[in-house]
């Protein structure tokens, strides 16, 4: 019989999951529920379940780690990340460590039981016993790597053409194990290469790559997102790479534009958009001419004089409004840059129109 355990502080979700099983999978043991990532791996050496569902958020231990050494010690366990926990960098560790799912809280009872159907099927299946082909992958990114740097887009597109054939056929079309090789693969890609503006771009699509193979539900949907990848990957080594340039520096600039009036901050930005600093700020310098700081200023004073001539507003709700707090930093810095104060730029377009 196959045995199910939870791992989650809340005494609820456990009480949920044996409620759930009685009366909708007797054939499933409930093997019970531990409240921290501590006594989750003493609950599992004691009653040596099948499948844990376990929380992120839970004390003494977090539930990737509790996840990771649940791996070690019973290779052949099937995980689920059940969280309320929706952060990217949570599911590419998830993923990493080879959990088979990930599911944000609340979760339908009818998701819940397809889960534990299609795990129990994995569990019962014979191809679960094959190889989790780790080794195949570290011998295949090698020569891709080498592919990217001196060989032609055919030649990379040949040789992953082969290595999903194989991974399709050896892992049985196992969605999971296909999923955590290809994270596997496309992270040596980005982590290996030095150069940092080429780094930065595979960067981009490497977050895309997690995106769209995270919410796959088929081997076609998990190949298709990985060949993206690739293929965008290979222009970029090709040095085909200006429209990626063009995407960073328009996010860039659509943040600046919405953000106006909030504490915006070149190293906050590029946290958002897993950058250093110091290549976002030479990236910026170089596609636009001119550095961060200056060009968020006279985009500030842009807004700015459109509030002072179509607007009665006060010059410190303009300033407040283009996100300077202190309006005497705004006024002196309004007048260094335009020539004029901000009272007599307004007092200068209304007697122009005027006249006019």
């Amino acid at each position: 019989m196959v045995k199910l355990m939870v791992v989650d502080q809340s005494p609820l979700e456990g009480q949920a999951f044996e409620h759930i099983l009685k009366k909708n999978r007797p054939n499933i043991s409930y093997a019970g529920q531990a409240f921290s990532g501590k006594t989750g791996l003493e609950l599992a050496k004691k009653t040596n379940p099948d499948i844990v569902f376990a929380e992120i958020l839970i004390p003494e231990m977090d539930g990737l780690l509790m996840a990771k050494k649940l791996k070690e010690f019973f290779p052949q366990i099937l995980i689920v990340i059940l969280t309320a926990a929706d952060d990217l960098n949570f599911v590419e560790k998830a993923l990493r460590i080879g959990v088979n799912d990930y599911q944000l809280k609340p979760i339908s009872h009818q998701d819940l039981l397809s889960t534990i159907d299609t795990l129990s099927a994995i569990i019962n299946n014979s191809h679960l016993n094959q190889p989790l082909l780790s080794n195949k992958i570290p011998r295949c990114y090698k020569e891709l790597l080498k592919l990217f740097h001196t060989g032609s887009i055919q030649q990379i597109f040949n040789l992953t053409d082969t290595l999903l054939s194989e991974l399709t056929v050896e892992s049985g079309g196992e969605l999971n194990h296909i999923r955590t090789q290809l994270i596997n693969l496309t992270t040596e890609i980005t982590s290996a290469e030095q150069n940092v503006s080429l780094n930065g771009l595979l960067t981009i699509i490497y977050k895309q790559f997690l995106n769209n193979i995270i919410s796959a539900q088929n081997t076609e949907c998990l190949l298709a997102a990985f060949n993206k990848f690739i293929e965008k990957a290979a222009s970029i080594y090709n040095q085909e790479d200006h429209s990626y340039r063009f995407e960073v520096i328009s996010r860039i600039q659509e943040i600046i534009e919405f953000r106006l009036n909030d504490n915006i901050t070149l190293e906050g930005i590029a946290g958002e958009m897993f950058f250093t600093p110091s290549y976002l700020s030479r990236l910026f310098k170089k596609e636009i001419g001119k550095n961060f700081s200056d060009y968020l200023i006279d985009r500030r004073l842009e807004k700015a004089k459109i509030l002072l001539v179509s607007t009665n507003r006060t010059i410190d709700s303009i300033a407040q409004e283009t996100g300077y707090e202190n309006a005497n930093s705004f006024r002196r810095l309004f007048k260094s840059k335009i020539g004029m104060s901000a009272t007599e730029y307004r007092s200068s377009h209304h007697q122009q129109n005027s006249i006019e």
